[in-house]
């Protein structure tokens, strides 16, 4: 198969600037008036492209017991309409053009089976699985650059590069927290932070001895190779990389339906393997961002600064190891120190967690009336039956749903960002041919 296709499922009105409410004032008097939006209009638009191949091997084998559909696609998409940003200078911030192009390849499988089949009792099984690699095959109107950052909601970055995939995390690797093994204990009752520890460069003074840093504050990993004069490495934005990938490895699902006299029993499950999901509730909520303001439950578990027996903080490095036994792991939670409010507002891969899954997604059980006994109240068929929907999610995912986006946009996907749970139905019905 060969063919190709444009895309509607974007916004109206991207050749357009648009406008919104706003005011001035004249004569001691205010006046409502119109100004221009942020995204100026572009009258070059044009439609996104895509074309699309694929090769099918259908097989059906020991008289239909065994059916395989096998796919094999290559779909490659131009011209492609994004937002692009442009030079403040030009009053605006961003504009549509179409300025890239992608591709998306993989292989399908479809297999259905007749497990079982007498005259009473049939078992058949439905099972499907997708492998779908995406690649950036271009970037227009960008210079010499061959790749953007996407950003959403100031909280994570997209890294979209020429010849990598899409969904790409960008950001910094957690390091876990200053322990108190990275400080040597002061004659005078303090602590320092011993040579050759990193160190965020914003707090990196030119002595090299850091300013304000203690045990249990965030530590990310230096992955530039930045140092400073005394051979310290350091952090900053230049650490900051491709962190994970939303995409999962492979997905898909089977249907198992059992049918026995009257009776009729189908289960449905689905499934991803790989991907991750950037969770966004718990980067917002964690805590610290502003004082006296409510955290999660997992910050009972943070470092911590404070010596029950004085009820102030302590600076005895021995004492605080004593209070922090589980400061020596990867993902230890911080202190709430105020400096390690960066760790809620930075991208960090922290709050990537792993979204594979299996979801027992729907089962129903049904129950066809004979028809001797139908046909003498005039009805055709009759059936009762009962459905449960969203039964349970088998996942390491500590949100809600490991399934989650918060949009649509291609460039930003894997996000959990309050999304609504997924409700469980419960459906009766009865269906009646006469």
């Amino acid at each position: 198969g060969f063919g190709a296709a444009g895309n509607n499922g974007i916004g109206i009105g991207r050749y357009l600037t648009g406008y919104q409410s706003g005011s001035y004032a004249l004569n001691n008097s205010k006046f409502p008036t119109l100004v221009p939006g942020s995204v100026v209009g572009n009258p070059n638009v044009k439609w996104e492209k895509t074309m699309s191949s694929n090769l099918g091997l259908d097989m059906d084998l020991f008289k239909s017991r065994i059916s395989l559909t096998v796919d094999v696609y290559n779909n490659e998409s131009n011209d492609l309409l994004i937002e692009n940003e442009i030079p403040r200078s030009t009053g605006y911030g961003s504009q549509f053009q179409n300025i890239g192009a992608i591709r998306n390849r993989g292989v399908e499988f479809i297999l259905n089976t007749v497990n079982l089949r007498s005259n009473q009792f049939k078992w058949n099984t439905s099972f499907n699985i997708a492998f779908n690699k995406s690649k950036v095959l271009s970037i227009y109107n960008r210079g010499d650059d061959d790749y953007f950052l996407r950003n959403y909601g100031s909280r994570i970055d997209y890294k979209v590069k020429v010849g990598e995939p899409l969904g790409q995390f960008y950001g910094y690797k957690y390091a876990g927290v200053y322990t108190t093994d990275d400080f040597v204990q002061n004659d005078n009752g303090t602590y320092s932070l011993k040579p050759g520890v990193p160190r965020a460069k914003a707090k990196n003074p030119a002595n090299g001895q850091p300013t304000g840093i203690k045990p249990g504050d965030v530590k990310y990993e230096t992955t530039a190779g930045e140092q400073d004069a005394f051979g310290n490495p350091m952090w900053s934005t230049a650490d900051r990389t491709v962190i994970g990938n939303a995409q999962p490895d492979f997905q898909g699902g089977i249907t198992n339906t059992f049918t026995y006299k009257g009776f009729d029993l189908t289960v449905f499950m689905n499934f991803a393997v790989g991907g991750e999901v950037f969770n966004m509730n718990a980067q917002r909520f964690i805590g610290p961002y502003l004082p006296n303001q409510n955290m999660l439950s997992v910050m009972n578990n943070r470092f911590k600064l404070i010596d029950p027996q004085t009820g102030r903080e302590s600076t005895n490095l021995n004492v605080l190891a004593g209070l922090n036994p589980q400061q020596y792991d990867p993902k230890a939670l911080w202190s709430l120190h105020s400096d390690n409010s960066i760790a809620i507002t930075d991208a960090l891969d922290y709050y990537l967690e792993d979204g594979s899954f299996l979801r027992l997604s729907t089962i129903t059980l049904g129950y066809a009336l004979p028809k001797s006994l139908l046909s003498k109240i005039k009805i055709k068929n009759a059936r009762f039956y009962c459905t449960l929907n969203n039964i349970h999610t088998f996942s390491n995912y500590s949100g809600y749903d490991p399934e989650v986006s918060a949009n649509s946009n291609v460039l930003t996907m894997g996000i959990d960002d309050s999304a609504y749970p997924r409700a469980k139905s419960y459906v009766l019905g009865l269906n009646v041919s006469f």
